[in-house]
C-alpha cells in the first residue's frame, strides 16, 4: 500500500533532464515506495539528445493513479479500479469525484507557473494534463513536487505506405456522398480477390467464424476502438448489422456516442449497431494547422476507414473500382464486432503543418476509448524512433490493458534495417507486416525479356513503351520526370503508351494518375533500389518491378529509351515466379528493441500487411470506396480483429492471454529469415489461437515489477523483475554471461488435464535445459518451469534464436527465443571502508574463456557532506530542506550523485527535479549522467515519518564526477585477462591520497568484446 500523504513529492522523470540539456542515465536502480503516486513511472531509459525546454505543447504526468487503476488509497476518495472482467465506469459518482481530484491537482500545478490553460485534462488512463507552455513554465513544472514527467508533444504518423496523395480527385467538404462512393461505369469481370479472412482460414469449415456462428455473428458484442484518421460512415463496410432501426443496439457496456463535428460533415444518423461511436481530437494538432480535412470524425485520408474495416468491417460488400472493375467481396476479420472511431490524425495545411497525429490527441483518444467501453484498441500509428516504456501513449495503453482492453499496435515501416521498430512495451501486441498471397503479372518487353512484378490491375496487349525521362515535358526537371511527378510528362510523347516510371518521393498511385492524365495507357513502376513491391490498384494497368541489381535496372531503362520499344502486360501470369508467402515484407520494421537491454522480443507477431483491400474514403481518394493499402498499419488491425474474435470466444480472458494465444499458435513465415526480430512469434493463425492449450498471462503487478527492473522511479514498492523473467510468450536474454536461468508460468485453458513435453529447437551455441521437461496441468491450473541457457560456442554480442515448444496430444504451444551472450557481467557497485589508501575488488563473471577486459577509472571525488533535520508534515516544523546546487563551471560533462542517510526506522524522500527517490526508508539516492557544466538545480529532502519525535535527522552527500578526466587518485588495470567461462575474476581498484574523514565516489568503466559496463566505487 502507498503513503497517501506523499502526493506532493513523488518522483519525476529523467526526461525532465534530458529535455533540459542533459543526457541522463540512471545508474543505480531505485525502487521507491509507491506513495500516492504509486503507479506512475518515470523514464530512466530516456537517453535523448541534449536539448532544452522550449515554448510548445507539453503533456504533464501527475503523481497519481488514473481512474482505471485507482485503488482507493487517498482519504475521502473511494476505489475506482474495475473488478476483474469489468469495464471502467468513468460516469460513476466515485469516478467523477476522483477525476475532479486529479483535475484539481493539475490546476494547482498550473497555478504555480502562471495558470496556463489546459488543452486536455486526463484522468481515465493517464493522470495529467496537456498545455501550451513557455520553456520556463515547462522547466518550472518539471521541478514541482507531485509531477512525474513533463514531455514535449511529438507528431506521430500512421504506419501505412502512401499509395494515394491526400488531395485526390473528387475532394469535397460536404457530408460525404452516396453509398459506394462513385463506382463509375459498369462492373468488370475480374475474379474475386483473396480476402485476408480467407487467407487466414477464418472462413473455412470448422474455422473460428464457424465456431462463433458464422460471419453474421463472429465478434458479436465486442467493441473495437480505432485511433486513426477518421471513418467514412457511408461505406457499406459500416452498414447497420440489424436491418431494423429498433434492433440496432450497441453492445452492453457501451457509453460513447457519435458527434457531427464542427463542420457538420459527419452524419450521426449513419451510426448504428456497427459504427456505434465516432469522435475527433484536434486540440493538440491545432485547428489552424488543419488543411484539406474534415473537422469531424469523417475520414479525410482513407487510412482510418481502411484499418477500421480491416479489423471489423461487414462481410459481403463488393469492392467495385471507379473503372467498373469488381474485385469481389470484402470483409473485416471480426465482421460482427462493433466499431468506434477516434479521429486523432489530420492532414496538415500546406506550407503550415505536416500531416500526422499529435501525441496528446492520441492520448486523449485512448482516454475516450477506454471511458466509452471499448474491448479492443487498434493503433496503427507510430514514431520514427522507438518509444520508451514510459512514454505517455505507452503508459496510457498500460493502464488500458490493466482495465482489460486488448491493444494492437503497428511495428512501423522503417525496415529492413535492424532496431527500427516502435512500441516496445510488453503490454502491447506489436505487429509486423507480411504478404498473404501472390498478386503478380508479367511484363514482356519487345526484345523478349520478361519481368514478373506485383500487380492487381488488368493487362494490356503489346503497346508502345516510353521512358518517363524521354517523355519529359518542356521546362520540367529531369528528376521530376524520372519519378512521374504531376505536370512532368509531355502528353504528345505519352499518349497511347506504357510509361516507365521510377519509384520514389511521390505516392505510387499518383504516378499512374499522372500517366493517365497525360494520355498514357499503362505504367511500369521500377524500384531504383531494393524496397519491396506493392500491388496497388493503379489508374492504368501497372506492374511494379523490384530492383534485383543495377544491371537489370539499367537494361530496363535502356530498352525503354530505344526506338520502337514495346511492352505487354500479362495480367495474373507469373510463370517462373519464386515468390512465396507469407513473407515478411522489406518495409516492415525490425527488432531487436533498443529498450530493456535486449530482454524483450519485438515485434510480437506478423499479419497480412501488403496489398490489403479494404474500405477507403471516396471523397478524398479519387472516388474509390475500396482500395489496396500496405504497411504495418494494415497488419495491426488484423491482430485487433483476431483479438476481438478471441474475446468473443473467451470473454473472461485477459489482454495478455489473448496476446499469448495469438503468439503461441503462429507459424514461421517463408522466403527469408525466421528471426523473431523480423516475424515475432511468426505469422498469425487465428483458428489455432482459439484453442491454444496453454497461455502465458501477466498483469499490472508484473508490469510494475518489470518497470522497477528498468530503474523506474515512482513505481509501486516491491522487488524489481529482470525483464527476461516477465511472464511472456517470448523468451529473451540480451546480456547472458555464461549461464542464465529464466522462469515462466503457464495456465491450461484447454478442456481438461493435459501432459505437455518440452522441445527446444535452434539456439545454436547454447545448451538449453527446461525444468521440468514434462508438465501435467489440470484445466484452469498453472504450472511453473525454468529454462537454463549455458553458452558453449555461440559468438559474443550476437543473438542466437530458436523456439521452445510445449506439445501435448492436442496442442502445440510455441515461443520464440533470442539469447545474446556477452563477454562478462560486473556488479553495479562495490564499497570499501574509509581509508587514506587501499584496494577494493570488482568481481566479474566472464561469459567466455580468456576475455581481455579493458578498464578505466573516473573519480574518486570527495563528497560534500551536510547534516540536517526535517520534520514530519503537519507537525509544525520545516518538512523540507532545499539544497541549491550548481555543476562545476569547467570540464565535464558530469555524473552527479546525491544520497541521503538517516535513522533505520525513519522515512524521508529526495527530489532533485530531474529525478527523485521515494523509498520507505531514510536512505535515498539519485544518480544521473551527462550534466553540463554550470548547470543549476535544487535537490530537496522531504520528511515523511520519524521513529523518534516529530523530525528525522539525516546526512546528505553529493558528488560531481567529470566523465572525461580522471582525478588521479585511483587506478584499475588497463587490461585483465580472465580464465574459463563462468569462473569469477576479481579486478582490483587501488586508491591513495584520500582523506579518511570524507566519503569518495567514482566508477570503473570495463569493456571487452562488445560489452561495456560501469561499476560504482564507494570509499567510506
Amino acid at each position: 500500500m502507498t503513503h497517501s500523504a506523499r502526493a506532493r513529492r513523488r518522483t519525476r522523470s529523467l526526461a525532465a533532464l534530458s529535455a533540459m540539456a542533459l543526457t541522463f542515465a540512471t545508474v543505480l536502480g531505485v525502487t521507491p515506495a509507491a506513495a500516492e503516486t504509486a503507479p506512475n513511472p518515470s523514464p530512466q531509459d530516456d537517453l535523448g539528445s541534449v536539448q532544452t525546454f522550449t515554448d510548445g505543447t507539453y503533456i504533464v504526468q501527475l503523481a497519481a493513479q488514473p481512474v482505471a487503476a485507482y485503488d482507493g488509497h487517498v482519504p475521502g476518495y473511494a476505489k475506482t479500479e474495475p473488478a476483474a472482467g469489468a469495464k471502467v465506469d468513468t460516469k460513476s459518482a466515485n469516478a467523477q469525484r476522483y477525476a475532479g481530484y486529479l483535475r484539481a491537482k493539475g490546476a494547482q500545478a498550473r497555478a504555480k507557473v502562471g495558470n496556463p490553460k489546459a488543452i486536455y485534462e486526463f484522468s481515465t488512463v493517464y493522470p495529467g494534463f496537456a498545455a501550451q507552455l513557455t520553456g520556463r513554465q515547462a522547466q518550472q513544472l518539471s521541478q514541482q513536487p507531485g509531477i512525474v514527467k513533463v514531455t514535449k508533444d511529438v507528431l506521430l504518423k500512421p504506419d501505412s505506405l502512401p499509395a494515394e496523395p491526400n488531395h485526390g480527385k473528387g475532394w469535397g467538404k460536404g457530408s460525404g456522398g452516396s453509398k459506394g462512393g462513385g463506382h463509375g461505369g459498369g462492373q468488370g469481370s475480374s475474379a474475386d480477390v483473396l480476402r485476408t479472412s480467407q487467407a487466414l482460414g477464418l472462413e473455412s469449415k470448422h474455422g473460428l467464424w464457424d465456431e462463433l456462428g458464422g460471419s453474421k455473428k463472429a465478434g458479436s458484442g465486442v467493441i473495437v476502438g480505432v485511433i486513426d484518421t477518421g471513418i467514412w460512415p457511408e461505406s457499406e463496410s459500416f452498414d447497420p448489422m440489424a436491418k431494423k432501426k429498433k434492433d440496432q443496439v450497441a453492445p452492453q457496456g457501451w457509453k460513447g456516442s457519435c458527434v457531427a463535428g464542427e463542420d457538420n460533415s459527419f452524419p450521426v444518423a449513419e451510426c448504428s449497431d456497427k459504427l456505434i461511436g465516432a469522435k475527433y481530437f484536434v486540440d493538440g494538432f491545432g485547428r489552424a494547422r488543419v488543411g484539406e480535412d474534415y473537422l469531424s470524425p469523417r475520414d479525410g485520408d482513407g487510412h482510418g476507414s481502411h484499418t477500421s474495416s480491416t479489423a471489423a468491417g461487414n462481410f459481403g460488400p463488393e469492392a467495385v473500382m471507379p473503372d467498373g472493375n469488381d474485385l469481389g467481396k470484402v470483409s473485416g476479420i471480426a465482421p460482427a464486432a462493433s466499431i468506434a472511431m477516434y479521429k486523432a490524425c489530420w492532414n496538415g495545411k500546406v506550407g503550415v503543418a505536416a500531416d500526422g497525429c499529435s501525441g496528446i490527441d492520441t492520448v486523449a483518444a485512448t482516454e475516450a476509448a477506454v471511458a466509452d467501453g471499448v474491448d479492443v484498441i487498434n493503433y496503427s500509428i507510430g514514431s520514427t524512433t522507438e518509444s520508451t516504456y514510459f512514454g505517455a501513449n505507452e503508459i496510457a495503453f498500460m493502464y488500458a490493458a490493466q482495465a482489460g482492453v486488448f491493444v494492437a499496435v503497428s511495428a512501423g515501416n522503417s525496415g529492413p534495417g535492424t532496431s527500427t521498430l516502435d512500441h516496445p512495451s510488453p503490454w502491447l501486441t506489436t505487429t509486423a507486416a507480411a504478404t498473404y498471397t501472390v498478386n503478380e503479372s508479367t511484363v514482356v518487353m519487345g526484345n523478349g525479356q520478361k519481368y514478373i512484378g506485383a500487380s492487381t490491375t488488368p493487362g494490356l496487349p503489346s503497346t508502345p513503351l516510353v521512358e518517363s525521362l524521354a517523355a519529359k515535358a518542356a521546362g520540367a526537371a529531369d528528376s521530376d520526370a524520372n519519378l512521374c511527378f504531376p505536370d512532368s510528362l509531355d502528353p504528345a510523347k505519352v499518349a497511347g503508351k506504357i510509361v516507365l516510371c521510377d519509384r520514389g518521393v511521390n505516392a505510387r498511385t499518383e504516378k499512374s494518375y499522372v500517366v493517365q492524365q497525360a494520355g498514357g495507357v499503362g505504367m511500369i513502376l521500377l524500384n531504383p533500389s531494393n524496397a519491396g513491391t506493392n500491388g496497388d490498384y493503379h489508374f492504368v494497368p501497372t506492374v511494379h518491378l523490384e530492383f534485383d541489381n543495377q544491371a537489370k535496372y539499367d537494361a530496363i531503362h535502356a530498352y525503354a529509351r530505344s526506338a520502337g520499344a514495346t511492352a505487354e502486360i500479362q495480367a495474373g501470369v507469373n510463370t517462373g515466379s519464386t515468390t512465396v508467402f507469407p513473407r515478411i515484407i522489406e518495409f516492415s520494421s525490425r527488432g531487436p528493441s533498443l529498450r530493456g537491454n535486449g530482454d524483450i522480443i519485438k515485434p510480437d507477431i506478423a499479419a497480412p500487411g501488403v496489398d490489403v483491400l479494404a474500405a477507403s474514403a471516396p471523397g478524398v481518394n479519387f472516388g474509390r470506396s475500396y482500395d489496396y493499402l500496405s504497411g504495418t498499419s494494415m497488419a495491426s488491425p488484423h491482430i485487433a480483429g483476431i483479438g476481438a474474435l478471441l474475446l468473443d470466444l473467451h470473454p473472461k480472458w485477459t489482454p495478455m492471454m489473448v496476446k499469448s494465444a495469438i503468439m503461441t499458435s503462429a507459424v514461421d513465415t517463408k522466403g527469408g529469415t525466421t528471426s523473431p526480430f523480423d516475424q515475432g512469434a511468426g505469422y498469425t493463425q487465428p483458428n489455432r489461437a482459439g484453442d491454444p492449450g496453454l497461455v502465458y498471462n501477466s498483469g499490472a503487478d508484473d508490469w510494475w515489477a518489470f518497470l522497477r527492473g528498468q530503474g523506474c522511479n515512482g513505481c509501486p514498492a516491491g522487488a524489481p523483475l529482470d525483464a527476461s523473467d516477465l511472464n511472456q510468450a517470448s523468451i529473451a536474454v540480451g546480456d547472458l554471461a555464461g549461464t542464465q536461468t529464466v522462469t515462466r508460468t503457464v495456465t491450461n485453458v484447454g478442456n481438461g488435464t493435459e501432459t505437455y513435453r518440452a522441445h527446444v529447437s535452434g539456439v545454436a551455441g547454447f545448451t538449453v535445459t527446461v525444468t521440468p521437461s514434462v508438465l501435467k496441468v489440470k484445466r484452469g491450473a498453472t504450472a511453473k518451469f525454468t529454462i537454463t541457457f549455458a553458452r558453449t560456442t555461440a559468438p559474443l554480442a550476437i543473438f542466437s534464436t530458436g523456439f521452445l515448444t510445449w506439445s501435448s496430444s492436442h496442442h502445440s504451444v510455441r515461443s520464440p527465443i533470442a539469447v545474446r551472450p556477452v563477454a562478462f557481467a560486473a556488479p553495479a557497485g562495490v564499497t570499501a571502508p574509509a581509508a587514506a589508501s587501499g584496494t577494493v575488488g570488482i568481481t566479474v563473471t566472464p561469459g567466455a574463456d580468456n576475455q581481455q577486459i579493458a578498464g578505466t577509472i573516473r573519480g574518486l571525488v570527495g563528497s560534500t557532506t551536510v547534516s540536517g533535520e526535517v520534520a514530519v508534515p503537519g507537525t509544525g516544523g520545516a518538512d523540507s530542506v532545499a539544497y541549491p546546487l550548481k555543476a562545476p563551471a569547467t570540464g565535464g560533462p558530469y555524473t552527479f550523485r546525491f544520497e541521503t542517510h538517516g535513522l533505520p526506522a525513519d522515512d524521508i524522500d529526495l527530489d532533485c527535479g530531474f529525478a527523485s527517490s521515494g523509498g520507505s526508508t531514510a536512505d535515498e539516492t539519485v544518480t544521473v549522467s551527462g550534466m553540463p557544466v554550470g548547470y543549476t538545480f535544487t535537490c530537496t529532502v522531504y520528511g515523511f515519518a520519524a521513529s523518534v519525535g516529530n523530525s528525522s535527522p539525516y546526512t546528505v552527500n553529493w558528488w560531481f564526477v567529470d566523465q572525461n578526466t580522471p582525478v588521479g587518485n585511483a587506478s584499475v588495470p588497463a587490461t585483465t585477462t580472465t580464465g574459463a567461462q563462468g569462473a569469477p575474476v576479481t579486478i582490483p581498484v587501488t586508491f591513495s591520497g584520500l582523506d579518511p574523514t570524507q566519503r569518495y565516489w567514482g566508477w570503473a568503466a570495463l569493456s571487452a568484446s562488445g560489452t561495456t559496463s560501469r561499476t560504482f566505487i564507494n570509499v567510506g
